[in-house]
């Protein structure tokens, strides 16, 4: 009997987990192409820790310029992200397309009050006007299998 309640206790949390795989963890911004704007001082987005300023001569910025704004494509996969550090400029507006190349990832960089959400299959837009100079930890935000909690980031922003 105790056998057979530790059985079908497995299948129903295994149930469970696959579930959240599918479907996410609930949060909001499932629509494609969600836009997300922040003034110039506040970035609505994900965790971080700040250090050193660099100026943007050490480092490659990331993406693109496109109609005065900075483009970057952001790839979440599990564990991690590409372009991995995404480097951009203060003072200079900036677009990051959020895409997933498998399940449903999250972008959440806490410092900057950043949290989204990114549905595989869907693009989710974040624009902001970065102010202050440092590196931020990026971490997933949605419960994306085994390795969750070891999928990180660094967003640099450089002078």
């Amino acid at each position: 009997m105790f056998c057979r309640k530790r059985f079908i206790f497995k299948i129903v949390s295994i149930t469970f987990v696959l579930f959240f795989l599918m479907t996410g963890s609930g949060c909001a911004n499932e629509r494609e192409g969600s836009t997300h704007m922040h003034g110039a001082s506040s970035i609505r987005h994900s965790s971080g820790m700040e250090s050193g300023h660099m100026n943007s001569d050490e480092t490659e910025l990331s993406g693109s310029v496109k109609s005065g704004m900075r483009v970057v494509e952001v790839h979440a996969y599990r564990y991690g992200y590409d372009p991995d550090p995404i480097v951009i400029k203060k003072g200079e507006k900036v677009r990051l397309e959020l895409k997933s190349r498998d399940v449903t990832h999250g972008f959440g960089i806490a410092a900057l009050s950043i949290d989204e959400r990114i549905p595989a299959g869907q693009t989710t837009t974040l624009e902001f006007t970065p102010e202050k100079p440092g590196e931020y930890h990026i971490h997933c935000t949605v419960y994306c299998g085994p390795g969750h909690e070891k999928m990180h980031g660094t967003l640099r922003i450089v002078e």
